[in-house]
């Protein structure tokens, strides 16, 4: 029965008129009696329905509302969650270091942009496959797999990754590389990563560094030699000398004796180069306008050579002030005319440019000549290699003076091949 049917029951019973008891049983009386009890009992028990209807409508609200309040919290840990897995796998994705991890099944589930450029596998040719399909372009013996089979973790290991393999021009990136097992709070094993870090260009600034410690070494050497070279050689002049006077001027061995002085200046010339060269340097630098600079230092140098070279200038249009030690530009300047003057060719002119690049803070002398002859010429892409070549013909030793005194001066030295055998280098310096 319902609740407005018991209210309703209860007002009729309420209003429902005894007739008066006059001359009936004791009995009736009696049932009258008993039909009050029962009333003022079913409305007593109607009252607490009600008050207990009540307190479960209170309740019903508060449970409610405390599920609302519940479902807000879950609803609210789900997105925080969401964005800490967001977030962690941005920085997966975003770490320099390679990280490639695996399930206990082997399946590769992460696989970030990092490890994609050090190995060159695409991520979405890695996430999902199992790690045996990527193992053999990696060529790891001991990787995530293994790690999980013999329950293993390797630290520190160094190898490296062949980029492209099925090309012939695959490129070479050494790699470290660490696997450790995963676990959870309980110290199960859940999988297994990998973290790869490329260490190319640690190995070329240590290989680098390697060289210059033996060019050093070599710088020493060369210049304790020299040293011993010269002291003799000095005697030999002297003695020449004296002896080309007590020769007459048709006499047939002073021509010996003035190929002999000639052979030892030469000698003496070289010795002072390599001195210059091997000898440690600090500049003294202050600032100076370039265009004068050069061009005065081209005229005294031009003025000790016979032959003196042709020019053809073009100049920025405003001045440009660099920071350089005018004597250690001078000797640049100097020895880029020795240069020349073996390798380019005699009737074409040299073409010096100054050029100013103020987006970069920097300026660039470029010389550009054509080689002295068609065997000369060099097909090279790489400047290292370029370089290389002349350095190791006659005359290369001025080309090296030139490069390493552009270096002593924070300059940047390139050289580069172009066509019909013209040649261009450029001293980059940077600009006040």
């Amino acid at each position: 029965m319902s609740i407005l049917n018991i209210k309703k029951h209860r007002a009729d019973l309420n209003n429902h008129k005894v007739p008066a008891i006059s001359g009936r049983s004791k009995t009736l009386k009696k049932d009258l009696k008993t039909y009050s009890q029962i009333i003022r009992q079913f409305t007593e028990t109607v009252a607490n329905l009600e008050e207990a209807y009540s307190r479960l409508q209170q309740r019903v609200e508060e449970l409610t509302l405390e599920l609302r309040k519940k479902s807000f919290e879950l609803r609210l840990e789900k997105h925080q969650k969401s964005n800490i897995r967001s977030f962690l796998d941005y920085v997966l994705l975003s770490m320099n270091s390679g990280v490639i991890a695996i399930d206990k099944e082997g399946r590769i589930t992460v696989f970030n942009r990092a490890a994609e450029t050090i190995t060159g596998i695409h991520r979405r040719e890695a996430l999902g496959r199992h790690y045996a399909e990527v193992r053999e372009r990696l060529g790891f013996s001991q990787n995530p797999l293994t790690a999980l089979q013999h329950t293993e973790e390797y630290i520190g290991l160094e190898g490296r990754i062949i980029q492209n393999q099925a090309s012939n021009n695959g490129d070479v990136r050494h790699v470290r590389r660490s696997v450790t097992l995963i676990r959870d709070n309980a110290g199960r094993i859940m999988g297994a990563m990998e973290i790869i870090e490329d260490i190319t260009e640690f190995k070329r600034l240590h290989k680098e560094y390697q060289k210059a410690s033996n060019l050093n070494a070599l710088g020493d050497m060369a210049r304790q030699f020299a040293h011993k070279i010269r002291n003799p050689l000095g005697g030999i002049m002297g003695f020449a000398a004296l002896l080309k006077r007590d020769f007459d001027e048709e006499d047939p061995r002073r021509i010996y004796v003035t190929k002999i002085l000639e052979g030892a200046s030469k000698l003496d010339k070289y010795i002072s180069d390599l001195l210059l060269f091997a000898r440690p340097m600090k500049p003294k630098l202050q600032r100076y306008e370039i265009h004068d600079l050069l061009q005065k230092n081209l005229r005294i140098s031009a003025s000790r050579m016979q032959q003196p070279r042709r020019y053809e200038f073009i100049e920025h249009p405003q001045p440009l002030f660099l920071t350089l030690d005018t004597d250690l530009f001078a000797e640049i300047v100097s020895h880029m005319q020795e240069f020349l003057h073996f390798w380019a060719h005699k009737h074409e002119p040299v073409t010096v440019q100054v050029q100013g690049q103020p987006e970069k803070h920097s300026a660039t002398i470029s010389f550009t000549f054509k080689l002295i002859n068609s065997s000369h010429e060099l097909k090279l892409k790489k400047e290292e290699e370029a370089t290389g070549s002349f350095l190791s013909q006659e005359e290369g030793l001025s080309l090296a003076i030139v490069k390493r005194l552009t270096e002593i001066l924070d300059g940047v030295f390139v050289i580069s091949t172009q066509q019909d055998g013209f040649i261009e280098i450029r001293l980059i310096f940077a600009m006040n």
